[in-house]
């Protein structure tokens, strides 16, 4: 201590971080989420053919996106060719392709929110050598006092085994009440989903019990209106419920059969309606699960490509940003999709060709016009001057330099983007 120090005053520590206000109570203490992802399965995707369409769609098409390993160099971002990566992205464990990773990777978040990757090491220096998908029903989670999760405790069939935070890639969802756990998608949709699941049963009962229309029961005039109410309890008793709809009955009383009513017609139309709900909650277009009606191929085509720009990418985004900082940074590499093969993100040729004509327009030298837009024509002879009508040159401008414009500024040229 030094000899001023004991008139100083002691700091004073005017923030605080994270892990200091969150669970102070029960630091140490396994933390489960508040969501049942087996129920969300049994009752949500087995039973919602809609809910089903979405999340396969999502997976399918994350799962068929390739990936590629690349390497910071200066400022730019070169691939890869070989590298140890590279094995846990043709081979991940002895069980699962890569593919299959991201299939489940994405059913987690959508049914728990959550999607865990268990990272086996291997080695000297302990890098990753294998990844295994976890159960997201299983693991638990022990916050800690420096960062915000200690370990992730698994906990399934009696099977239990504590993870280290470092050893586990985890994804999830954003939940504003919860820095956990995130925020299942099907949770968001729950009544929807319930609606549809419902709806769907009670027509099967009610095709199952012969069909037969509504019906009115004509009672005795001198019926007591405790009688009345009676009877009323024992009709809601024995017709109620999906498993009863429309079920044959017995009277002694009249009964005289109905239309169908407005209400059963707009209930029939009403599952649309539903759907729509569930596919926006999912960010799915209806026409990309089949939902066909008022649908063009104009539409068709543009659902897709807002599928892919509007739900997959920001998916793959984040699957990126999490599977960068808690795998591939441990080989100091870096892992990226590759959107190039994907059909509905690649631009209608036909417009590329107009935005080329455009671009020429302009005096962009043709070869520089290739480059940019990807036309695959290969260069040609001259293709590094730019031409003009000279018609349209006015006498005192300086010439412009378009061959050295940077990509991003030719693609707003060429498609007329005001930016």
């Amino acid at each position: 201590m030094g000899i001023f120090d004991k008139f100083r005053k002691p700091v004073e520590q005017k923030s605080v971080s994270l892990p200091e206000v969150l669970f102070t109570f029960n630091r140490g203490f396994p933390q489960w989420q508040n969501w049942d992802a087996e129920t969300a399965v049994e009752e949500g995707l087995k039973a919602s053919s809609i809910f089903y369409a979405c999340c396969r769609l999502r997976a399918d098409a994350v799962a068929q996106v390739p990936w590629v390993v690349k390497r910071k160099v200066g400022n730019e971002m070169e691939e890869v060719e070989d590298s140890p990566l590279h094995r846990i992205l043709e081979r991940p464990n002895d069980s699962f392709s890569w593919a299959e990773m991201m299939e489940h990777l994405v059913y987690h978040l959508d049914l728990a929110g959550n999607s865990y990757w268990s990272i086996l090491r291997a080695g000297n220096e302990g890098l990753p050598r294998e990844v295994w998908s976890l159960l997201p029903q299983a693991i638990k989670i022990i916050p800690g006092r420096e960062s915000l999760v200690d370990q992730y405790r698994y906990d399934y069939r009696g099977t239990i085994k504590d993870i280290d935070a470092a050893d586990m890639c985890h994804v999830k969802t954003v939940n504003p009440n919860d820095y956990l756990f995130g925020l299942p998608t099907i949770q968001a949709a729950g009544k929807a989903v319930d609606i549809d699941r419902e709806a769907g049963q009670w027509q099967y009962s009610s095709l199952h019990n012969r069909g037969v229309s509504d019906y009115a029961i004509i009672i005795d005039p001198s019926t007591t209106p405790e009688q009345v109410e009676r009877l009323k309890q024992l009709h809601k008793e024995r017709n109620a419920g999906a498993d009863n709809a429309r079920s044959p009955m017995l009277s002694t009383r009249d009964i005289k059969t109905m239309n169908q009513t407005a209400v059963e017609m707009d209930f029939v139309a009403s599952r649309t309606k539903v759907w729509s709900e569930i596919a926006s909650a999912m960010g799915v277009p209806l026409p990309m699960i089949g939902v066909l009606e008022d649908a063009t191929l104009a539409n068709i085509e543009t659902s897709r490509k807002i599928f892919w720009m509007d739900t997959i990418v920001p998916l793959l985004r984040k699957i990126r940003s999490q599977v960068n900082a808690q795998l591939a940074s441990e080989f100091g590499l870096y892992l990226d999709y590759d959107l190039s093969a994907v059909e509905a993100m690649r631009e209608d040729y036909g417009q590329k060709l107009e935005a080329a004509e455009r671009l020429f327009r302009l005096g962009v030298p043709f070869n520089r016009i290739n480059e940019v837009l990807e036309l695959e024509i290969g260069e040609i002879g001259g293709g590094d001057t730019g031409y003009l009508p000279a018609g349209l040159i006015p006498s005192d401008l300086e010439p412009i330099e378009l061959a050295d414009v940077d990509p991003e500024t030719l693609k707003n040229l060429a498609y007329g983007h005001k930016s």
